[in-house]
This record gives structure tokens, sequence and C-alpha cells, in this order.
């Protein structure tokens, strides 16, 4: 840049723009990350974070519905027991 420059004011050679306390620039929000906008880059990172973590628990709690593996019949499946019970009786008589 040819103009006047604060301190700490770098020049993006991507944005062709100075930026004051630029941190980097982000790709994700084509933008550079600076005085003006760390709060809002804090902010996206965390709700990206938060959003995949969620997909992530449907995503688990999807899966283990389709497969019928819950950790309870799973492992008694393993001990060799069964999940029915004879004609006539409840499981509160077992």
């Amino acid at each position: 840049c040819d103009s006047f420059k604060p301190e700490r004011t770098h020049h993006c050679s991507i944005c062709e723009r100075c930026v004051v306390k630029m941190d980097h620039h982000c790709p994700w929000v084509n933008n550079c990350v600076g005085l003006g906008n760390h709060k809002f880059f804090l902010l996206f990172l965390f709700y990206v974070f938060f959003a995949s973590a969620y997909a992530m628990a449907l995503l688990a709690s999807r899966w283990i519905h389709c497969t019928g593996h819950t950790p309870s019949r799973r492992r008694d499946r393993l001990r060799g027991r069964r999940n029915h019970f004879p004609a006539g009786s409840s499981p509160q008589e077992a």
C-alpha cells in the first residue's frame, strides 16, 4: 500500500487491502481476520463446532437405532441371554 498505515497494520496480498491487527486470511469466510471481526470469526468457529457435534450425535443415534445395537442388547447377546419371555409371563415375573 502506498497510503498511510497505522501501527500493527498488514497488507493482505489476497484481499489487496490493509487490515489492522491482521491475524490471517480465511478462505472459508473469504476475508481477512483482523481487529474488526475477531469476535465474529470466533463465533463462526464455535457455531461450526457445535453444528458438527450435533450432526455427529444425530448420526450416532440414528445408527444405533437402525442397527439395534444398544449396549444392553449387545451385552445380553454376548452373554447368551434372550430378550423374549415365555408365553403368558411378563418381565416382572421372570
